[in-house]
């Protein structure tokens, strides 16, 4: 289990962002990694 830092964004938040970043990528394979897990890692 992963320790919640003060950070971290909550799902809410991401899923009002979520959209732009699906978007910005047009032709491309699937996904192997969650779009969520890898913004909070970067945050």
């Amino acid at each position: 289990m992963r320790v919640a830092y003060p950070s971290d964004m909550s799902r809410d938040r991401f899923l009002r962002i979520e959209y732009l970043l699906r978007s910005a990528r047009k032709e491309a394979r699937p996904r192997t990694w969650n779009l969520y897990g890898i913004l909070r890692a970067i945050l």
